[in-house]
């Protein structure tokens, strides 16, 4: 699955609720979306301004049949690191690893 599939996915999934949020992430404090510090409506908004080119993709460590997405897009000059996988599981279509703002930021 490619950049313009994988946003639309996770938008959709976002807008609809069906998602989940990975606890290492939260409790690491790298999942601002699971710890609510930003809503979905901002992670879906930041989703919309990556660009094809600010898109990875590799296969997750721990299960190498399920692709990780990263999605590291730039608003307000501040780049940001957005990282999730798509599942099949009760009420979720996708997991958040992380949500937070790049150490590596772009100014």
């Amino acid at each position: 699955m490619g950049f313009t599939e994988a946003r639309k996915k996770a938008v959709e999934a976002l807008r609809s609720g069906r998602f989940q949020s990975e606890p290492e992430g939260v409790v690491k404090g790298k999942n601002l979306l699971g710890t609510g510090e930003i809503s979905s409506a901002d992670v879906i908004d930041l989703l919309h301004r990556c660009r094809g080119p600010q898109h990875s993709s590799n296969p997750h460590h721990f299960n190498a049949d399920i692709t990780v997405h990263v999605f590291q897009p730039v608003m307000n000059q501040v780049q940001w690191y957005i990282k999730l996988y798509f599942i099949t599981y009760e009420d979720a279509d996708v997991m958040f690893m992380s949500v937070h703002k790049s150490v590596h930021g772009r100014g």
